[in-house]
């Protein structure tokens, strides 16, 4: 009679790339659901089909409060090609979204095989070399942040070998196939 147990305060946190309005797009219509109607995991799982969705934890307080914690992937490189892709850490193609292109600081691969079904949205890159740089990029940001910062481009040269270009005074650092 009273509502009480109407999930009348959603609260989501943790948004960074994609808008809440693409979230409350993914979570539905819950206006009017009694609180205990909502399927935590089934919700949680709908969320985490977003490939910009790394992880969501959806908790219940009662009587009318659901809180949304999401962990967004974070893109660390450009791939350029015809058609440019985000790549996270683990090498996951994120989907185009021109907004984050626009205000990107992060590094531009280039020179990769440009085979298009190579990089499938939403799921990891199928391409070895692409991988392997992705590697490479995640351990200079993870230890040495303030030189993942200056790097501008990382491609692959006429050897094979991985190219770091810096964007001061553009450093071309090669780094070697043995060592």
């Amino acid at each position: 009679y009273r509502n009480v147990f109407d999930a009348s305060n959603l609260n989501i946190s943790g948004d960074v790339i994609l808008d809440l309005k693409d979230y409350y797009e993914i979570i539905g219509d819950i206006e009017g659901k009694h609180i205990y109607e909502i399927n935590s995991r089934k919700l949680s799982n709908e969320l985490e089909r977003n490939p910009y969705v790394k992880a969501a934890r959806v908790s219940k307080h009662y009587p009318c409060k659901i809180n949304i914690d999401i962990v967004e992937r974070e893109p660390i490189a450009i791939i350029n090609n015809k058609k440019k892709f985000l790549i996270d850490s683990e090498a996951i193609i994120l989907p185009n979204r021109n907004s984050f292109f626009e205000s990107a600081l992060i590094p531009m691969l280039s020179g990769f095989n440009p085979a298009n079904d190579l990089y499938p949205e939403g799921n990891a890159t199928f391409s070895i070399k692409v991988r392997e740089a992705v590697e490479i990029l995640d351990f200079i940001q993870q230890n040495f942040n303030k030189f993942f910062n200056e790097i501008s481009e990382l491609t692959i040269n006429k050897d094979d070998e991985f190219e770091i270009i810096l964007s001061e005074q553009p450093t071309r650092v090669i780094l070697g196939k043995s060592d």
